[in-house]
């Protein structure tokens, strides 16, 4: 049976970054996942209640993690943003409802934190940016450019 459920992603991290480990890939992103320092920055969030975390579950086994921040935004404290941190499910498990769950039960929790708004962040073209663009208002582009210091 699958469970979709609020953890707390220090007690759920090894799993957690199992998860994102095996799906870096996706990310578009040319760096590597450094796990060591994903914790270090999650237990600095940790500490000030600011983190939580969505699990998705297949008995015991986690097969969906998704990371979530809040915060004031920078230029009007009063305003609480939650930010998408990652999302990352199983292949498997991604084309039926699992995915929409964690995303309902994400938005409920910043409904509880009493956010403002929910921002997500989703590589264009995939199941992810598909999902999004039906509850979702496209606000922003965003563009990397990476340089070399080498």
């Amino acid at each position: 049976m699958i469970d979709v459920r609020l953890i707390d992603p220090m007690e759920y991290f090894d799993q957690a970054m199992h998860l994102i480990e095996s799906n870096w890939h996706e990310t578009g992103l040319d760096f590597p996942f450094i796990k060591q320092d994903v914790r270090m920055l999650y237990e600095v969030i940790a500490h000030t209640n600011s983190l939580f975390g969505i699990g998705a579950f297949d008995d015991a086994e986690m097969i969906g993690y998704c990371g979530v921040s809040l915060m004031p935004h920078p230029f009007n404290r009063s305003i609480k943003f939650c930010n998408l941190e990652g999302f990352f499910l199983q292949h498997e498990y991604r084309y039926g409802k699992i995915g929409g769950k964690m995303i309902l039960l994400a938005e409920a929790v910043a409904h509880m934190h009493k956010a403002q708004y929910m921002q997500w962040h989703a590589r264009h073209g995939t199941p992810f940016a598909t999902a999004l663009s039906g509850r979702y208002e496209r606000t922003n582009d965003y563009f990397i450019k990476r340089f070399d210091h080498g």
